[in-house]
């Protein structure tokens, strides 16, 4: 099984990083170029958390802008 680290478009399929390739296509010539890996443990998949900023409050905008709402960014957990 080999993972592509690289975009690669074969038989008008795109697979992007982390996709798996087809075990029919060129394997060897993708991972000798760079484009692929090796991968003997199945690829995990995670979820991404939705944010988003709160609903803008009416106020005034530091610094201004053309609509007046005041809004929260959302936090990063770093």
């Amino acid at each position: 099984m080999a993972i592509a680290i690289k975009e690669i478009l074969y038989n008008n399929k795109q697979y992007y990083p982390g996709d798996e390739l087809p075990d029919d296509g060129p394997v060897k010539e993708w991972i000798n170029a760079g484009s692929a890996v090796e991968n003997v443990e199945p690829v995990k998949r995670t979820r991404a958390k939705r944010a988003s900023a709160t609903a803008g409050l009416p106020g005034i905008a530091i610094p201004p802008s053309g609509e007046d709402l005041v809004g929260k960014v959302p936090k990063h957990d770093v």
